[in-house]
């Protein structure tokens, strides 16, 4: 026997471990295997009174009997060391038992065991025990196998089950009334899980009575840094166990070995360590089945859950179980949870409590079939990932097996409920339905949570911040399909909602509409809006596909002023200077992809008006349609006014960045009136008439060429003179115009017209961006008649003074300020012409008194003239006419103004036909009269000096006659008393220095004589002189 005790020794020590991982153990199977250990005890100790009961009274080899006897009942290796005996107990010592089997390992030595056998029973030949008392015991069980399953019917039919019977315990009598067992020790390992746990039986009491199969049990055990466990209760013989058990954790760390390694980390066991069960528990031994009553799970203070159960079966688990969750605060619930939450959807579970319902029933074939309900009570939860809290109402989540329906749902945030009538969602095919509706109030949707998000999504673009919407709206939802195949459908019904923008004038109000969607397409059906004066309404279908896909409609009723300056921001700054003004009935066709789209349409204008400093002045009246995409504008006869000429359009515009033109247009009527009117106003000059004309507009905006041709076939120009106000009238005839704008700068490349019954060809530009406006041109005329300018400028009675047709160029610089800013340069000549009576001649022959010189024929004018400050300078006018030439240098305001000098050359014949004039001629061949000249052309100021020239002419007369004298005295007395002539000055002086001294030699004698002969001629002088004016 004892060479068996060491070989089991050995076995146990020397057991390899098996590697495979199964199950862990429960806590009720540490209950049962207490109770066997006990019992096997008990069973020893019950043995071994019996036989020394048996052989007290028949032999002595007490020891070696109740060894082998043991050992046989028992099929292990029982021994102890000695038996002691004080009536009525007997004491077993040291006792020792041990088996190595295929399955386990076990090895045991209890210090006492007592045994007090009913004397009384046996005397009746009954064998029972009144009292064993088991104390201090160490046990050690090793586990080498896993369990082998349950033997079904099949196995028991086929012969194959194992070869240990089943123990028939109904057969058994107990043979005890009490069994009291204290301080038990237990190592057991379970070496195909790896485990191993220190149990330890505190106390243990088994009574049981003649008169009652009811044996009352208590028990308490502890498995070391795991859990404590009390039994108190009874077993009903030979079956049943029916109990109150009381179970409580004891060691975090410990319990977190027996949570599966997956879920170690995430369970925080800490939270709910102060972990308590209790309940009332009936175990039927026989039939292997399970019942709990009022179950109760305590977990700290914040968790309590309540459960029964009706298992048929625990191997395999068959039955029904339902447990309850009592309502519990959500944050603690959150916070277990938390673990199992993916990083990239964290939560916060700020209040609120959950109630929970099970029940599941356990069928064959490990299938297990279950109804849970979920109850969230005012649940108030947030997220990053969401700007606002979220209160979960109401939300009852039912599971059903693989089923989880969540009926009448209410969920709040941001003050806007969402409900879900219907969710449904089944585990196994992952197929669900849903329903939900919202009534929104966008202004506090759009604040709370959508422009938020919209932040986060965007950060950088501030101007999402600027974007205000309200109104109302209704949401309805259906989904249905598989998760990984949804089908989702749904409406959006918008009740006078309304959208502003800071870059807005007003905000889009008026949004009403009903617009479908799901995950393929949304539709929208006739959804309308208003801004300001404008009406929209958008119908279509916008595809949801791998690609967004556009088939869409828009129709406004526009305010085009309005929808510009919404459209600004959008625009590049080369066309921001666009305004527009008036009304268009708008269509416009969006297809193709969200990526790629194609946008056409046809934009009809009613009386628009187009404002861009380029047309330097508004553009109205524009009626017509235009055509537009994406890459251009098209217009078709397109009509427009241009203050009041009247234009036909047609062309397009490119490359919106840069608003690039290409128009073709004719003008009829031409307004030349208006359109010159505009530029002119205030300046002093003022074009009359009408006409028409053709063109192109080319290149961007902002650097339009415009090129046309322009012809006006009567009209008339004024020019006011600034300092008079008086006005001259230039009416013409058949204007043609050849000009190109472009950069500011109006340029006529060539002109000609009829005026005053001659031509005037013209070339210059026009510099519309100086101020104020000024010009440049080259001018040739042609014949132009003076009579003709006359009779359209002066008063009737000088309108004939001059005639005669001018030729020839002028170069002009000048503002819009009047005439008088011309500057430049003029070559003017009249072949052929006449005068009659003109002021400044008639003047000038009215001091002749001689009326024929005011009127005459002009053989040829000509003259290179300067203008500067409004004033026609010349210093080499010439005119011919038939009695000789006059001159003029000076200068002819364009008020008419003069001032100057003139020099009139008569020829000797018309001189000597007049009787003064013959005086002044004298022996010359023609007579040069100068005049100063003042005053206006029609009311000159003449300053001619004839009295001077006539006394200028008597001067002479008399020096002749003085100077013949001289000679003659001189010659009578030898001296050169006459002056020299011209030529014999130097010859002259060289003798009077010679004579000097012999002259003033003569006496004083000789100077009387000669100054009473002086006397005597200036007498004579002064009667010529006195006839001469008398005449006059």
């Amino acid at each position: 026997m004892t060479q068996n005790t060491e070989n089991t020794e050995n076995t146990a020590e020397t057991v390899t471990e098996n590697t495979g991982k199964k199950p862990r153990k429960g806590l009720f199977y540490y209950i049962k295997l207490g109770i066997v250990i006990s019992s096997i005890l008990a069973l020893v100790a019950a043995s071994a009174a019996f036989y020394v009961f048996h052989k007290l009274t028949t032999d002595g080899n007490l020891e070696k009997l109740i060894n082998k006897e043991l050992t046989k009942a028992t099929g292990m290796n029982v021994s102890f060391e000695k038996i002691g005996f004080s009536f009525p107990t007997i004491s077993l010592h040291n006792t020792k038992i041990a088996t190595d089997t295929p399955e386990m390992t076990l090895i045991s030595h209890t210090e006492t065991i007592f045994v007090r056998p009913d004397f009384f029973a046996a005397i009746q030949g009954r064998f029972f025990i009144d009292k064993i008392e088991v104390a201090s015991s160490t046990n050690d069980l090793t586990i080498k196998t896993a369990a082998k399953k349950p033997e079904t019917a099949e196995t028991e039919n086929n012969g194959t089950h194992s070869q240990t019977q089943k123990f028939d315990l109904a057969q058994v009598e107990i043979p005890f009334k009490s069994i009291d067992i204290t301080n038990i020790n237990v190592l057991y390992k379970d070496l195909p899980s790896s485990s191993k746990h220190e149990i330890r039986l505190n106390n243990a009491n088994i009574s049981s009575s003649m008169l009652s199969k009811q044996i009352p049990i208590y028990l308490d055990a502890e498995i070391k840094d795991l859990a404590t466990i009390k039994l108190d209760g009874n077993i009903e013989w030979p079956d049943t166990l029916a109990a109150k058990a009381n179970i409580q954790a004891t060691n975090a760390d410990k319990l977190k070995e027996v949570i599966p390694s997956e879920y170690k980390n995430k369970i925080a066991i800490e939270k709910f360590f102060d972990l308590k069960t209790e309940a009332f528990l009936t175990y039927n031994f026989a039939q292997n089945t399970l019942k709990l009553k009022d179950a109760k799970l305590n977990a700290g203070k914040n968790i309590t859950i309540a459960a029964n159960a009706d298992l048929t079966s625990l191997t395999p688990v068959l039955g029904k179980m339902n447990a309850q969750l009592y309502s519990t605060d959500a944050k603690f619930l959150a916070q277990i949870a938390s673990p199992f939450v993916p990083k990239e959807y964290p939560f916060e579970v700020l209040n609120g409590k959950i109630e929970a319902k099970l029940d599941a029933e356990f069928k064959p074939n490990s299938v297990v079939s279950y109804n849970a309900n979920i109850i969230p009570e005012q649940v108030h939860f947030k997220t990053p990932m969401f700007p606002q809290q979220v209160q979960i109402q109401k939300a009852p989540i039912s599971f059903d097996g693989d089923k989880i329906s969540v009926i009448g749902a209410e969920i709040i945030t941001a003050g806007q409920k969402i409900n879900l009538p219907n969710f449904t969602f089944n585990i196994k095919n992952k197929t669900f339905s849903a329903t939900a509706d919202s009534s929104l109030q966008l202004e506090k949707t759009w604040k709370e949570i959508a422009l938020p998000l919209a932040a986060k999504v965007q950060p950088q673009n501030e101007e999402i911040k600027n974007i205000e919407i309200g109104g109302l709206a209704k949401l309805n939802i259906e989904a249905s399909g598989k998760t990984d195949d949804p089908k989702i459908n749904g409406t959006v019904s918008f009740d006078n909602g309304n959208f502003k923008h800071k870059t807005l004038p007003e905000k889009v109000s008026d949004i009403n509409g009903l617009l479908n969607f799901s995950l393929k397409q949304i539709e929208t059906k006739k959804i309308t809006a208003t801004f300001g004066k404008t009406t929209a309404t958008v119908s279509g279908n916008i595809g949801l596909g791998e690609k967004i896909t556009l088939d869409t409609s828009l129709e406004i009723s526009a305010n085009l002023g309005e929808t510009l300056s919404s459209l600004k921001p959008l625009l590049p700054e080369s066309v921001k200077q666009i305004d527009v003004a008036g009304a268009s009935d708008i269509q416009i066709k969006i297809a193709g992809t969200a990526d790629n789209p194609t946008v056409s349409g046809v934009a009809t204008l009613k009386d628009a008006t187009f404002k861009h400093p380029a047309t330097l002045r508004p553009i109205e009246k524009i009626n017509g349609p235009i055509e537009f995409s994406l890459s251009d504008i098209i217009c078709k006869n397109l009509s427009a006014y241009w203050g009041n000429s009247k234009a036909t359009v047609n062309g397009k515009i490119t490359d919106f960045a840069q608003f690039n033109t290409n128009f073709a247009f004719t003008v009829e009527p031409l307004d030349v009136t208006d359109a010159a009117g505009f530029f002119l106003t205030g300046s002093g000059y003022e074009v009359r008439g009408n006409g028409k004309g053709t063109g192109t507009i080319t290149g961007p905006l902002e650097k339009i060429v415009v090129n046309c041709e322009a012809q006006s076939f009567e009209g008339t120009a004024n020019a006011t003179l600034t300092e008079n106000k008086s006005v001259f009238k230039f009416p013409y005839k058949n204007l043609f115009a050849k000009c190109e704008y472009k950069s500011d700068v109006f340029t006529i490349s060539s002109a000609s017209m009829e005026i005053f019954g001659g031509n005037i060809y013209a070339k210059g530009k026009t510099f519309l961006a100086s101020e104020p406006i000024s010009f440049d041109f080259q001018t040739n005329i042609d014949m132009v008649k003076t009579e003709d300018f006359l009779k359209q400028n002066v008063d009737k009675k000088y309108a004939s003074m001059i005639s005669g047709g001018l030729k020839g160029a002028f170069n002009a610089r000048g503002n819009t300020l009047g005439l008088s800013s011309l500057t430049g340069t003029a070559d003017i000549s009249m072949p052929k012409g006449a005068y009659n009576s003109p002021p400044i001649i008639a003047q000038i022959a009215d001091k002749f008194k001689e009326a024929k010189f005011a009127s005459g024929v002009i053989e040829n004018v000509s003259g290179n003239y300067r203008l500067e400050n409004g004033r026609i300078i010349s210093d080499n006018a010439l005119a011919n006419f038939s009695e000789g030439i006059i001159s003029f240098n000076g200068s002819i305001g364009l008020d008419a103004t003069i001032n100057g000098t003139s020099k009139i050359s008569l020829k000797r014949e018309v001189s000597l036909k007049d009787s003064t004039l013959k005086q002044l001629i004298g022996d010359k061949s023609q007579l040069e009269i100068p005049i100063k000249i003042k005053g206006t052309l029609m009311s000159p100021d003449i300053d001619m000096p004839i009295d001077d020239m006539l006394k200028q002419a008597v001067k002479d007369k008399g020096k002749e006659l003085i100077n013949k004298e001289l000679q003659k005295l001189g010659d009578k007395l030898g001296l050169p008393l006459a002056p020299a002539k011209a030529n014999e000055t130097k010859a002259a002086e060289v003798k009077a220095a010679e004579t000097k001294k012999a002259v003033e030699e003569k006496t004083e004698d000789l100077n009387k004589k000669i100054d009473a002969e002086k006397q005597k001629l200036e007498e004579k002088m002064k009667k010529g002189l006195d006839k001469l004016f008398k005449k006059k």
